[in-house]
């Protein structure tokens, strides 16, 4: 006759260690935490309980607090080498640097702090920014682009979006992957112009 064997499961995680948890896993997940970035984040702790965390680790002098990407209301939060990226990057020209990830890649904000449609997180959608603003996407065998990207963009974006080797980029500073903290800065910069232009 067949059996089975079962496990209690250990329930002693205080719902607290829980929230805090999650908390610094989405900080080092996106570099900067402010309600919007949550939204493809159905699992992430309610914003009031994440408050609490990150104004105490704020307190600490752990993480910053303030206003980092405009546009947006209310407090956000940032790992301070988040915040040195988007520091240099304010003083960098752009490059004209093109980026290809995954759409399941926590850069995939289109949508979410941009104009425009959502790209799904499923698998074999993916995404390239240009300097940190998307120029294109793929949904199975549709490709969309955004913005004013010239011909040779498009067409260069077009190639990495049907490429199936994985994320790339290309262009005159390509040299690989920036960290996840500098290039969230480098979207968020570029999202904080898109919002200045947006509303003008």
């Amino acid at each position: 006759m067949p059996t089975s064997r079962w496990s209690l499961l250990d329930s002693s995680t205080a719902p607290e260690d829980t929230t805090e948890a999650r908390a610094w896993q989405l900080l080092h997940r996106y570099g900067i935490v402010f309600p919007e970035v949550l939204a493809r984040e159905p699992l992430a702790p309610r914003w009031r309980a994440l408050l609490q965390v990150y104004r105490r680790a704020e307190a600490r002098g752990e993480i910053r607090g303030g206003r980092f990407v405009t546009g947006f209301v209310g407090e956000q939060f940032a790992l301070p080498e988040a915040v040195d990226a988007m520091r240099t990057l304010r003083k960098t020209q752009p490059q004209g640097r093109l980026t290809a990830v995954s759409a399941y890649d926590p850069l995939n904000l289109v949508g979410v702090l941009t104009p425009g449609a959502r790209v799904p997180a499923v698998a074999g959608n993916r995404v390239v920014f240009r300097d940190g603003v998307p120029v294109a996407s793929i949904e199975g065998d549709e490709v969309r682009f955004y913005g004013d990207a010239n011909d040779d963009a498009r067409e260069t974006a077009t190639e990495m979006l049907r490429s199936r080797n994985g994320s790339s980029s290309h262009g005159p500073t390509s040299n690989g992957h920036a960290a996840p903290s500098a290039a969230l800065a480098e979207t968020s910069q570029a999202v904080t112009n898109l919002t200045k232009s947006h509303r003008s």
